[in-house]
């Protein structure tokens, strides 16, 4: 785990598109940008960051290849260190059991098309 040091910014991005919410960016002294998230939390509209914004800090985590760093703690300039709350698990109404495999269904019966007449059934006008 390594220490970065910065500000954050807790701003709108992606204005008008799918993507459009409220991130989380630390800015280092020498103007490098990483975003940041927590673990088994969505990036976007991550409001734990909202305290944080423009506030001088340091954050603890794990730098990604993606230049996303996952945060376990933060500590303000002037201020105590905060760990990142975990998530709490996901209801159990909303964890999927495992997939059952179905039963064999018979084959649906073949309809059979009825062949057109060659006749014309319509009466011509005279």
């Amino acid at each position: 785990m390594d220490t970065y040091a910065g500000h954050i910014e807790y701003k709108l991005t992606g204005q008008e598109s799918k993507s459009e919410g409220f991130t989380a960016t630390l800015i280092t002294p020498d103007g490098t940008s990483y975003r940041l998230y927590r673990k088994g939390a969505f990036e976007l509209n991550d409001s734990f960051f909202k305290q944080f914004d423009q506030q001088e800090v340091e954050v603890n985590g794990e730098l990604e290849d993606t230049g996303f760093i996952c945060v376990s703690s933060v500590q303000p300039s002037e201020g105590e260190l905060i760990q990142v709350p975990e998530l709490p698990p996901l209801p159990t109404e909303l964890v999927f059991p495992p997939k059952e495999e179905p039963e064999k269904a018979k084959p649906a019966p073949t309809l059979k098309k009825k062949k057109k007449s060659k006749h014309n059934t319509k009466r011509k006008k005279k």
